[in-house]
């Protein structure tokens, strides 16, 4: 992805997986919305850990993982060698904080306008 790419409802939406009761997206596909590397959000994440409380973030386990493997793009799941962060929706406006990048603030507005459009579903 470039800085001029759009960001549409939909891809946002689909990269969204309910996961104990709640909606999360996960580490790989929160990296790319804000064109970083997954090694780069989660240092950013580790670096500001205080801001990220239990019901912002919290790593799959191994049987989660495993049962949404299936749901995700091979390429994706193969590249993990360990559970991904799941970061609810406050976790990911928490991202765009952190990161503070122009990306990071247009990623920001596009949820916003995505948990609308997807409570209206």
């Amino acid at each position: 992805m470039n800085n001029q790419t759009s960001i549409s409802t939909d891809i946002i939406i689909n990269k969204v997986y309910t996961i104990r009761g709640q909606q999360v997206m996960l580490d790989f596909d929160a990296a790319e919305l804000y064109e970083v590397d997954v090694t780069t959000l989660r240092r950013t994440i580790k670096r500001n850990h205080k801001r990220f409380p239990p019901d912002f973030l919290y790593i799959l386990t191994d049987q989660e993982w495993t049962g949404l493997r299936t749901q995700v793009a091979p390429p994706l799941w193969e590249a993990q060698t360990s559970p991904p962060l799941a970061l609810s929706t406050a976790g990911l406006f928490m991202v765009s904080s952190v990161l503070k990048s122009k990306r990071a603030a247009e990623v920001s507005v596009h949820i916003i306008n995505s948990i609308f459009a997807f409570r209206k579903m």
